[in-house]
This record gives C-alpha cells, sequence and structure tokens, in this order.
C-alpha cells in the first residue's frame, strides 16, 4: 500500500479475502460481510468511531486503538465494543479522511484496516473524478436492511428529504434523539440513526435496546425504505 492522497472510483467485483466477502451490491453501494462479530468489530472500529462518535476527543480526530478502547471503558464501566456493535457504514469521504489521517499522516493501521484498505484500493481505484459511494460492514445478514437505510440517506437526496419530512412529523423525535445520543452516536448522525432503525426494525429489537414501548413507530418509515429499496433495484449496476 503506497502513501498516497487518495480518491475513489467504483470498480465492479466480487470476491472473498481473508473471510471477508466483498461486493458492489447496490450502484456505490459496497458490502463487506465478515465471518463474525468479533471480526467486523475490530477491523472497523477505528473507521466508524472517527465517523459517528459521540464523544468528540474521538469524532473526526486521531486516535490509537489504545485510546478508544480506554475511553469507551471508562463510559461503560467495561470494553464492551466487541459484543455492542455488529454492523456498520461509512460514507466515502470519511474512508479517505480516515486514510489521510490515520495512514499518510500517522502511519498507523492494525493489520486488520489495513486488510480492509487493500480491498477497498485494489477494487474502488482512486480518482477525483468520481461520484458519491457508501460502504456497509455486516457479519449477520438481519443488519443489512439497516445499513442500507444509512447508504440510501446519504446517497439519495430524494429518500433523505423524504425521512426528515417524517422526523419532523414524527411526535417523539425529541425523545428518540435523546435515547440515540445515551446509546453513543455523534450528534450530528441522530436523525440518519433515527430513519434507520424506525424504517428497519421491529418492536422487540427496539425494546432490547432500550426503546421506550410508549414511542411509536410509525409504518410510514418502514413504507418509505421499501419504496427507495425498490427504486435502487432497478439501478444497473
Amino acid at each position: 500500500m503506497s502513501k498516497k492522497v487518495i480518491d475513489i472510483e467504483i470498480v465492479k467485483g466480487v470476491f472473498v479475502k481473508d473471510n471477508i466477502i466483498f461486493k458492489e451490491i447496490f450502484p456505490s453501494i459496497f458490502l463487506f460481510k465478515f465471518s463474525n462479530q468479533y471480526h467486523i468489530t475490530s477491523t472497523f472500529i477505528r473507521l466508524q468511531e472517527f465517523y459517528e462518535s459521540s464523544d468528540q476527543i474521538i469524532k473526526d480526530n486521531y486516535f490509537t486503538l489504545e485510546d478508544i478502547i480506554d475511553r469507551y471503558s471508562d463510559k461503560k464501566g467495561n470494553f464492551t465494543y466487541f459484543s455492542d456493535w455488529s454492523g456498520f457504514n461509512v460514507s466515502r469521504n470519511t474512508v479517505k479522511r480516515f486514510y489521510e489521517i490515520f495512514f499518510i499522516e500517522h502511519g498507523d493501521f492494525t493489520k486488520k484496516e489495513r486488510i480492509l484498505f487493500d480491498i477497498i484500493i485494489n477494487n474502488i481505484s482512486f480518482r477525483k473524478d468520481v461520484k458519491d459511494f457508501y460502504i456497509i460492514g455486516i457479519y449477520t445478514y438481519r443488519d443489512i436492511n439497516h445499513e442500507l437505510s444509512h447508504a440510501f440517506y446519504n446517497l439519495d437526496s430524494d429518500y433523505e428529504k423524504e425521512m426528515k419530512s417524517l422526523i419532523r412529523k414524527y411526535q417523539y423525535k425529541k425523545e428518540v434523539r435523546q435515547w440515540l445520543y445515551k446509546i453513543k452516536y455523534s450528534k450530528e448522525q441522530l436523525d440518519d440513526e433515527m430513519q434507520a432503525y424506525l424504517s428497519t426494525s421491529n418492536r422487540n429489537s427496539l425494546t432490547n435496546l432500550e426503546f421506550s414501548n410508549k414511542w411509536e413507530i410509525p409504518e410510514e418509515f418502514n413504507q418509505c425504505y421499501k419504496k427507495y429499496k425498490k427504486i435502487w433495484k432497478n439501478k444497473k449496476l
């Protein structure tokens, strides 16, 4: 891997490397399917927290693996990250900035981060004229709709507009934003996370995350997600 400032061009491809399945599942949306929960969380931990940590010392800044372990443990009372999270989503700009700060500036990639970025670099070429893209990571397919909803929200302005309209009308938006912040999402990502949870989760799964039974889960969110998933399925790779 050479130390160069990167930009990214999409290239089609499906393959398996180091027990990671890599595939372009919709135009500009790339799936990384991992073998187990530890494998995915230990790979994505710094990239994802750089993107959306609620800890302002971590978000958008350089930090070591030890830094995130210590700070996460201080807040939780124990280091439970590898069992707390199962799906990940990252924007193109975040991928680029993470590479430039962590690898180019600091020369600091873990072995797993090197493997992840080797796949990105070898299968998503780096050019300045390329359109936007999104990366999602899962180890179980039960998480794929949640992560896809993030990709649609960030890549499709019509989807984002409709979801924001639903959020404005949502009776419990204030309470749900507070809940999302409590479970460690950054303030900037609260509405994106709200639409993802409300559009792709059932009551039981949300209750397990301490989502109040008093809070309505409007069917309109799921209907909107399904509508745009069909639209994206009709787009050609």
